[in-house]
C-alpha cells in the first residue's frame, strides 16, 4: 500500500483484519489525499469498532509558501499531536 493511491479489495480485506487483530482505534489521512479509502476502511469495521475514529494529520507537504516558517512548523505539529489525543483519550 502507499499513500494516495486507493487499496483494492484483497489489501483493503487485509487492513480490515489487521484493525480488528490490533483493535486499531484511530485511522490518520492526510489532507492532501482522498479519504474515501479510510471512510470505506470505517465503514467495514462500524460492527467490530464501533468506535473507531479518522483523524486528519497535517504532514505539511502541501502548505503554501509564505507560510513555511519554523512557527507554521510548530504550530501544524501541535494541531496534530491535539487531534490525536482527543481521539485517543
Amino acid at each position: 500500500m502507499q499513500p494516495g493511491v486507493e487499496p483494492n479489495g484483497p489489501q483493503l480485506t487485509h487492513l480490515v483484519e489487521l484493525c480488528k487483530r490490533e483493535r486499531i482505534r484511530v485511522i490518520g489521512v492526510e489532507p492532501q489525499y482522498s479519504r474515501a479509502a479510510a471512510d470505506r476502511l470505517r465503514a467495514s469495521l462500524r460492527r467490530d469498532l464501533p468506535d473507531l475514529e479518522i483523524v486528519e494529520l497535517d504532514p505539511i507537504e502541501t502548505a503554501p509558501p509564505d507560510r513555511l516558517s519554523p512557527d507554521y512548523y510548530l504550530e501544524r505539529m501541535r494541531a496534530n499531536l491535539d487531534n490525536l489525543a482527543k481521539h485517543l483519550q
